[in-house]
């Protein structure tokens, strides 16, 4: 069954001590050398990188990602400047390698359009101790605008949260999250799968269900054994309540049918017996009492 994932990730920010370079060299299992700091960060025997392509607006693609992301970061000269943004999005298991990779960079294609920005798409194999069906891609946002040469230019507001609440128009994600779900729909058809997915919440699509928290799987540290624990704790309550909630549910439709016979019952004794009093033999025939009364005339 393909599951519908897009989750934006905090962004990558210089105050908190993270550059740019080094998330690039990381999601595409690449060496690079940060100019600005002179620190080399090598990820070249980091496995399970199955390509990494660097986008433009219009088309075109970077093969130097070191001068690329280098080039950014002497561009942003704030100690607490927002050097890029993440998206991660999982790609449906019934889709081949090929299609995988098509779908992964023809969203990122149409990032690029939309926002005008750089995008570097590093698609990944699941992990060897998690689920093997977790395919996903890294999207690595510029945080400023590009054009088709790879000159920088200025910020990308549509793509920073705060200033679309403060202009009060819809964020990235608004438009991100449905894109997606076309996307990874259409390359479902194309290739013949009944297989669907779709980004909106359980209480838009009428589904009466809590919403579980996603729990990996495999060993991880201890602090990933203990939050799983604590998220499959909740899952187990959320499913408890779905059940009670349905026999509830159930039982009131049994109430209401068994009142429905009920009151059709009812119906059908009140005109039997209004028949039998409205009888125009009974009705209509006038008593001799009646009759003799009728015939006095008072004086």
């Amino acid at each position: 069954m393909a599951i519908y994932h897009l989750s934006a990730k905090p962004p990558i920010r210089r105050a908190d001590g993270r550059c740019a370079t080094a998330a690039a060299a990381y999601r595409a299992g690449c060496a690079i050398v940060d100019e600005r700091t002179g620190t080399r960060h090598d990820y070249r025997r980091r496995h399970g990188v199955v390509c990494a392509r660097l986008h433009l607006p219009g088309g075109a693609e970077l093969t130097d990602r070191a001068a690329f992301w280098n080039a950014l970061e002497h561009h942003h000269r704030r100690k607490d400047a927002v050097l890029a943004r993440e998206v991660v999005i999982g790609l449906p298991a019934e889709l081949a390698e090929v299609d995988r990779a098509r779908v992964a960079n023809t969203f990122a294609m149409a990032i690029s359009a939309r926002y005008g920005v750089a995008v570097d798409c590093a698609i990944h194999l699941p992990s060897g101790r998690g689920d093997d069906r977790n395919h996903h891609a890294h999207l690595l946002i510029s945080a400023c605008h590009v054009d088709g040469t790879g000159a920088l230019g200025s910020k990308a507001l549509l793509l920073d949260p705060i200033h679309c609440r403060k202009a009060r128009v819809g964020d990235s994600v608004s438009w991100l999250r449905p894109a997606w779900e076309r996307a990874v729909n259409d390359a479902l058809a194309e290739v013949g799968s009944r297989a669907r997915i779709d980004h909106r919440s359980h209480a838009v699509r009428g589904i009466h269900r809590r919403p579980t928290i996603h729990n990996g799987i495999g060993p991880g540290a201890p602090q990933r054994r203990y939050r799983n624990e604590m998220n499959r704790q909740r899952n187990i309550e959320c499913e408890q309540i779905d059940q009670s909630i349905r026999r509830l549910r159930t039982l009131k439709n049994k109430l209401l049918q068994r009142q429905a016979e009920i009151d059709a019952r009812c119906a059908r004794l009140g005109g039997k017996r209004l028949a039998a009093s409205g009888s125009p033999s009974r009705a209509m025939k006038p008593s001799s009492r009646s009759a003799s009364k009728a015939g006095k005339v008072r004086p």
